[in-house]
């Protein structure tokens, strides 16, 4: 009601046809930023922390590294991971990408 009272009373000041319509309300643009930095910071909590990586690889390095075959291996296995984690971590639904990687690679 008040941007209305607003918009006639510019209309009768500055001649304008009171069938203009006034919008005062904010700046779409300015809505849009706010919108991608919220969503940008939703997304920025939800990935892995250094802790949770650190524990995905403690569960990763059980009963690993018994032969000398095996802690060559894992070596390579763990960079696999690594750049793994980095990749899926973009993503929202990384905990899913990260389980169905351990079930491909059978690997717990």
């Amino acid at each position: 009601m008040e941007t209305q009272l607003k918009g006639q009373e510019i209309s009768k000041e500055w001649e304008i046809s009171p069938n203009y319509k006034f919008d005062f309300s904010e700046n779409k643009e300015v809505r849009l930023i706010f919108d991608s930095i919220e969503e940008n910071i939703w997304r920025q909590s939800g990935k892995f922390s250094q802790e949770e990586v650190e524990f995905i690889h403690d569960m990763y390095g059980i009963m690993r590294g018994k032969t000398k075959i095996d802690r060559e291996w894992y070596k390579v296995d763990r960079e696999s991971l690594d750049e793994f984690i980095e990749t899926a971590n973009q993503y929202e639904d990384r905990g899913k990408l990260l389980e169905e990687c351990i079930n491909v690679k059978n690997l717990f």
